[in-house]
């Protein structure tokens, strides 16, 4: 029982997100196979803008969203369904989420970048790097928050700890049968 639970979550996560081998696949594909992912894209896009306005005034937002769609490298990764815009996606995503969570200590903010960066960890192995250095950022501010009298943050630590590793549970299985 648990090894059918296990090959359905691979199969549900190996599905939507691209394991290493799929930059050398995608090459042969036809534009209809590409123009979901451009409508993906343009909604990280999106996403990108509403997250920077938060941050930002309109102006510089829109410059920063402009700059982004406009750079030709992005563009081809967009066009040719390439993990490492997936990657770029979660990652910038998931650590605009954690700096609006250091702004305003929105638990809603640190659930969605944990999520995020966990789903960072099924796209590419590169991944790791980013998830460790967001558990160890979290895991300083949670200590600092210890000390100016807010004992709430270690348990938010261990909850974003609990979701990436969840999330990162596939990739670390599949990593692990591998070796």
């Amino acid at each position: 029982f648990s090894s059918n639970i296990y090959s359905t979550y691979c199969f549900v996560f190996s599905f939507f997100f691209f394991n290493d081998t799929a930059p050398t696949e995608i090459y042969t594909l036809s534009l209809h196979d590409a123009l979901p992912i451009s409508a993906v894209f343009i909604m990280f896009l999106l996403l990108f803008y509403s997250l920077l306005r938060k941050c930002l005034p309109r102006f510089y937002s829109l410059v920063a969203v402009f700059l982004l769609a406009t750079t030709p490298q992005i563009a081809d990764y967009a066009m040719i369904i390439h993990a490492d815009l997936f990657l770029g996606a979660f990652i910038t995503c998931a650590s605009l989420y954690f700096f609006l969570y250091l702004k305003d200590t929105n638990e809603k903010h640190l659930f969605i970048a944990a999520v995020l960066f966990g789903f960072s960890l099924q796209t590419k192995n590169e991944a790791i790097v980013f998830a460790g250095a967001f558990l160890f950022v979290l895991f300083l501010h949670s200590l600092s928050s210890g000390f100016r009298g807010q004992g709430l943050g270690f348990r938010k630590f261990m909850l974003s700890f609990a979701v990436v590793a969840i999330l990162a549970l596939p990739w670390m299985m599949t990593k692990m049968g591998a070796g």
